[in-house]
């Protein structure tokens, strides 16, 4: 099988993690915007296509956009360096093709997002319980699509492509929330200084986006 080839014809690993500058950050950026999955299994490798459109936008100094692939706990470094992580991906919940899903870790019991038959989220979400023993996790978001296909293939199917310019504005959106002051007029303390003070597993409550199919 050859190798996966981007969009300047160039081929790597599907797998391969790479850090995109979207723009000038330090060693520990505030915001990492991570796109993972599986570019050989077409809407699986949703998260990679939007990171790649997502590093050539202007959100400005402080938020990294890393192309996580499947790299799971190759990952972890990226993860706890982090104060605030927004993962993209394909999800599987059971909605029709193209439909857009936002859920925080921490809503569910014992900390863990529904089911998402993945074994690359399922890396991520390991990689974020061991942060969180160690010193704390990054406040973690996760936007996804539903996959209408998992079939070998670069390409990903109409139905979620066409969905590509909605998550980038989701993404940008969520970014403008994290950098929001707060009523002192201070933007919100580095979640892994406080994860002795809160419940483990504790967060805001999930909930698809409303836009949908």
């Amino acid at each position: 099988m050859e190798p996966a080839r981007t969009q300047d014809g160039s081929s790597r690993d599907p797998g391969e993690r790479r850090a995109v500058p979207a723009a000038e950050a330090g060693p520990a950026p505030a915001i990492v915007i991570l796109g993972v999955g599986n570019l050989l299994l077409s809407d699986e490798g949703f998260g990679v296509h939007a990171a790649e459109v997502l590093a050539r936008e202007a959100f400005g100094p402080g938020v990294s956009v890393v192309e996580g692939g499947t790299d799971g706990f190759g990952l972890f470094h990226v993860i706890r360096e982090a104060d605030h992580l927004i993962v993209v991906d394909a999800i599987r919940g059971g909605g029709t093709p193209g439909s857009i899903y936002r859920f925080e870790r921490g809503a569910a019991p014992g900390g863990r997002l529904p089911p998402l038959h993945s074994a690359h989220q399922v890396g991520i979400l390991e990689v974020l319980e061991l942060a969180e023993l160690i010193g704390g996790a990054p406040a973690a978001v996760f936007l996804g699509v539903e996959p209408g296909s998992l079939e070998i293939g670069l390409e990903l199917s109409p139905a979620v492509a066409a969905r590509l310019p909605r998550v980038v504005e989701l993404v940008h959106a969520e970014v403008a929330r994290l950098r929001r002051p707060t009523r002192s007029g201070t933007r919100e303390c580095r979640p892994r200084d406080r994860a002795r003070e809160r419940p483990r597993g504790g967060g805001s409550g999930s909930s698809p986006d409303g836009t949908g199919p």
